[in-house]
């Protein structure tokens, strides 16, 4: 399972894995900020209330002290009566130092059921106080931390000795709805946050994809066309602008390549067909356009025409005027020939340095006039 979302999270675009990626940590860090602040908002919540609970409870223990001394059930409840105005004390229970219930008091404004009040009923079917108080005690040291009606024990003391016990079930119910509410706003406000995070990381993505993109059609294009002249706008300076600027300096140096190259070719070319001095065809040009010529007047039922020319005494010249003045006469007569003729027609140089042999080919029936 983990290894196919790995293979689909590979092969996704770019554009998808960042946009994955955010969503992820936002998500991420949005749960994990939500599940902190309403734990600690719980806890300290909890804390909070559960230490104004045992404030309280000291309270009644030392102003209940006398009344439990002296066995005055109708001053223990006047005093119990004063916890009515309070919303988190749901039931109270009173026991002396041998573990008998001495008073019981319940919030009459809490419709909700609770240890005491159950108690109560199991004390009127007989049951043990001290079967009883074990329970409630238990409960008081092994309650649980999410529990929404948490029991607290509060000795009684008089002049250093232990006469009884309060036990106290407070109603956390408030506290609950308290955190539900929190809870729910904090979902709405990480949903909000989760539908920016994806809002902005999608133009984001577009900030970073666009010139992967643009670099991408410009290698196909490129790739498809051999167009090296095509370059991308380098559009900013960071790592991917970097990049572009490197691609469009490999470019340039690729079109410097091509082009040195194709000079290159144009001048062996020009050396394998041309005559270096007079720009007339050579021998191999001259050989391969008259068998052209051959086979199209062969094949069309045409004459073909070849004038070779000779200049009588070019070596004396070479010998009296010098070298240069004979290559200068050469390149008279080819400049001379050369106007003369058609552009379907061939003029070719046959002899070496000091050979002025020339020849033309005419490949239609009528010659021009010399």
């Amino acid at each position: 399972m983990i290894a196919n979302i790995r293979d689909l999270l590979r092969n996704l675009p770019l554009r998808r894995k960042l946009l994955v990626m955010s969503l992820l940590l936002s998500s991420f860090s949005i749960t994990s900020l939500s599940i902190t602040f309403l734990v600690n908002e719980f806890i300290s919540y909890r804390d909070y209330i559960s230490n104004d609970i045992r404030v309280q409870a000291r309270i009644i223990a030392k102003n209940i002290a006398s009344p439990l001394v002296f066995q005055d059930h109708r001053s223990a409840r006047d005093i119990l009566e004063g916890l009515k105005s309070s919303q988190r004390i749901q039931a109270v229970a009173i026991f002396t130092a041998d573990r008998q219930l001495f008073t019981v008091f319940q919030n009459s404004d809490s419709d909700q059921p609770n240890l005491l009040s159950e108690f109560r009923r199991l004390q009127q079917k007989g049951a043990d106080h001290r079967v009883l108080y074990q329970s409630l005690h238990k409960t008081a040291r092994h309650q649980s931390l999410l529990s929404a009606y948490p029991v607290l024990e509060e000795a009684i003391i008089v002049d250093g000795q232990t006469v009884g016990a309060v036990i106290i079930q407070s109603d956390l119910l408030a506290m609950f709805e308290h955190i539900r509410f929190l809870a729910l706003l904090v979902f709405v406000v990480a949903l909000l946050t989760l539908v920016m995070a994806i809002v902005l990381g999608m133009q984001f993505q577009r900030i970073i994809t666009a010139p992967i993109d643009t670099l991408l059609g410009a290698m196909q294009q490129v790739s498809l066309n051999e167009d090296y002249a095509h370059r991308i706008p380098e559009t900013s300076n960071d790592e991917l602008g970097q990049l572009m600027s490197g691609f469009n300096q490999m470019l340039t140096e690729i079109e410097i390549r091509d082009q040195s190259l194709f000079e290159r070719q144009q001048q062996l070319d020009q050396l394998a067909h041309y005559d270096n001095l007079t720009g007339l065809a050579n021998r191999a040009m001259l050989m391969d356009r008259l068998h052209q010529a051959l086979h199209q007047a062969k094949r069309y039922h045409q004459k073909l025409a070849v004038l070779f020319i000779d200049l009588d005494g070019f070596k004396e010249i070479n010998d009296t005027l010098g070298h240069k003045a004979g290559d200068e006469l050469l390149k008279q007569v080819a400049a001379r020939l050369s106007t003369i003729v058609r552009g379907s027609d061939t003029i070719a140089r046959l002899g070496g340095m000091s050979s002025p042999s020339v020849c033309i080919t005419w490949p239609q029936q009528k010659a021009p006039a010399l």
